[in-house]
């Protein structure tokens, strides 16, 4: 062999073990290395409800994955994620979302500090009436640090060791943007970091991460056939959404900030949630309890005061005014209907709502989309 064709070889060599593939005895790359087949006799085997890496719901959360959950900033992000572990760390439903027993968390979050998370828990234990046995559980199940001022690959070299100390289900990251660091940013590439810094240290140690992440503006407040809007509506590129399993966002109530519709907008039908009458549900309606910190689940809204309210009369008014406030006849973006909304004295959600009975008139009665 030539220096040249030597020189060339080793380079070869150094670039295949820097990506991690390995080499066979005669120095070739093993084809195989790296992949993990589902082998047929797995595949026809497998049986969901006993499934080990089930963790959440009808397998909404697994083992070594990952989800997000995001809002605009104050929406109440960190008093859900502690209520959630505290709950899924005694093994209890929260809300509909059940766990498969009780689940060890870690919360690394960087926001807060002691003082805060203090009142947030004290806040969910009192909501929640948990005894003094309990606590004693949470102390076994739910761990709490602030973020250390690394980020990136620095920070899962970190995390991982954390996670090897005590087995551990679920690691809350809070938010995101500390995590991730620059590549979050305009000109990073969070793909890199969610691949091949943070999902190693997920499959290594069987943990699911799910992290808190911000909006750039706030989610539209629309129907279900808008649900494209909320879904991509947070801060950073589409990979996010592609990376995680599932994704859930917080989205305040129109007149009440106390109120917030928690919408699942990935892996949605795999939570389990029901309505009372056992139908599935995407959503679930929450309200921040009153003089402590925590969470109550409240029926959805039926509509029953905007629906009626979208009589025919009422429906030649709105047809009008929607053609002077919307150049669009399929899209009613927010900033038409807020408009629509302070010309009618309602809310956005009612609009929408009346958007919803407008577009069913529409497809079957010509007059409701005359020309502007």
């Amino acid at each position: 062999m030539s220096s040249s064709e030597k020189c060339v070889a080793e380079l070869l060599k150094e670039n295949i073990e820097r990506i991690g593939l390995a080499l066979t005895e005669d120095g070739v790359v093993d084809p195989a290395a790296g992949f993990e087949e589902c082998r047929w006799d797995d595949l026809l085997a497998f049986d969901g409800e006993s499934d080990p890496d089930r963790l959440i719901g009808q397998r909404w959360l697994c083992r070594g994955m990952s989800a997000m959950i995001f809002s605009g900033p104050g929406k109440g992000k960190s008093s859900l994620r502690a209520d959630m572990a505290v709950a899924w760390g005694l093994g209890q439903d929260w809300h509909g979302l059940k766990p498969v027993r009780p689940l060890r968390s870690i919360i690394v979050q960087g926001e807060n500090v002691l003082g805060d998370e203090a009142e947030i828990l004290k806040g969910i234990i009192k909501s929640r009436g948990i005894s003094e046995v309990d606590v004693q559980t949470l102390k076994q199940n739910l761990r709490t640090y602030r973020l250390p001022s690394v980020t990136g690959r620095e920070f899962c070299k970190g995390l991982l060791a954390l996670i090897r100390q005590t087995p551990t289900d679920l690691v809350w990251l809070d938010p995101l943007f500390h995590v991730a660091g620059e590549s979050l940013g305009p000109n990073g590439n969070i793909g890199e970091f969610l691949r091949k810094d943070l999902d190693p240290v997920l499959r290594a140690t069987g943990a699911c991460a799910l992290w808190m992440h911000h909006t750039t503006k706030p989610p539209r407040q629309k129907s279900a056939k808008e649900d494209f809007d909320a879904a991509t509506s947070f801060f950073g590129g589409v990979e996010l959404m592609n990376y995680a399993r599932a994704a859930a966002v917080l989205i305040p109530a129109d007149d009440d900030p106390s109120v917030v519709e928690l919408r699942f907008v990935k892996r949605e039908k795999r939570t389990g949630l029901r309505d009372e009458e056992g139908n599935w549900i995407q959503s679930i309606w929450l309200k921040q309890a009153s003089g402590f910190i925590g969470w109550e689940r409240i029926p959805a809204p039926d509509g029953s005061g905007p629906t009626p309210a979208a009589t025919a009369n009422k429906l030649t008014e709105y047809a009008k005014a929607r053609r002077k406030y919307c150049t669009s006849p399929s899209e009613l973006p927010l900033v038409s209907a807020s408009k629509l909304a302070e010309k009618f004295q309602t809310t956005v959600r009612t609009i929408y709502n009346w958007e919803e009975v407008y577009r069913a008139m529409v497809g079957e009665h010509e007059k409701y989309e005359k020309k502007r």
